[in-house]
C-alpha cells in the first residue's frame, strides 16, 4: 500500500491565528487584526486550491473571526478610554486653574496689605503695585485672563475687592473667588 502524502500546516494560517490573539494589544491591535484578516483569506484560498497539500482551514477561519472582533472592539475600546480620560483631564485642568487664580488673589491682597502698611492707604489700581521700587508684584493682573480666569481689580484708599472668575465656566474653572479688604470668599459659577 502507498501512503498518502502528508499535509502540511499552512503558515499563512498559523500566522492569522497568532496576530489575531494579538489584537487586544494597546495602539497596533488594530494593525494585528488587518494582518489576521488578510492572512486568514490568503490561507484560507491557498488552503481551497491545495486541499491534497495544505491543512489549517480551521486556524485560518479563527485568525479571521479574531481579526474581524478586533476591527469592532479596538474602536469601542478606544471610545471607553477616551469616555474616561477626556472627563478626567478637563476636571484636573479646572482644578489646577482654580488653584492658580486663588494663589493669585491672596498674591494681590498681600501685595496691597504690604503697600497700605509702607504708603498708609491701598494703591489707586494694581499698576502702583507692579509699578512700585520695589516692585510688590511681578505685572498687572486687572482685566486680565490668565490659565482660565479673569481677574477684577478694584481699589480705594480705604478698600480693595479682588475678583477672579472662570472665563468659561466649567470648562475653565467651577468657581468664583474674590478677596474684600482681607476676607477671601468663593462662590460656584453658573
Amino acid at each position: 500500500m502507498s501512503e498518502l502524502p502528508k499535509q502540511k500546516t499552512h503558515g499563512l494560517a498559523i500566522a492569522s491565528l497568532v496576530l489575531g490573539c494579538l489584537i487586544l494589544i494597546p495602539l497596533i491591535g488594530m494593525i494585528f487584526s488587518l494582518l489576521a484578516i488578510v492572512f486568514g483569506i490568503i490561507a484560507l484560498v491557498a488552503i481551497s486550491k491545495n486541499k491534497e497539500v495544505y491543512k489549517g482551514g480551521g486556524l485560518a477561519i479563527t485568525g479571521l473571526v479574531l481579526g474581524v472582533v478586533g476591527i469592532v472592539i479596538i474602536p469601542v475600546m478606544l471610545g471607553l478610554v477616551a469616555a474616561i480620560a477626556i472627563p478626567n483631564f478637563l476636571r484636573a485642568r479646572a482644578t489646577a486653574n482654580e488653584a492658580g487664580a486663588q494663589a493669585s488673589i491672596r498674591t494681590i491682597s498681600t501685595a496691597a496689605m504690604l503697600y497700605r502698611e509702607q504708603n498708609g492707604r491701598y494703591p489707586n489700581d494694581d499698576s502702583d503695585l507692579a509699578y512700585a521700587n520695589p516692585p510688590y508684584l511681578s505685572g498687572s493682573y486687572n482685566d486680565k485672563t490668565l490659565y482660565g480666569y479673569k481677574y477684577s481689580v478694584k481699589f480705594s484708599p480705604q478698600n480693595y475687592t479682588i475678583t477672579a472668575e472662570p472665563e468659561n465656566c466649567i470648562t475653565t474653572g467651577t468657581k468664583i473667588f474674590t478677596i474684600k479688604d482681607g476676607e477671601f470668599s468663593e462662590s460656584r459659577c453658573e
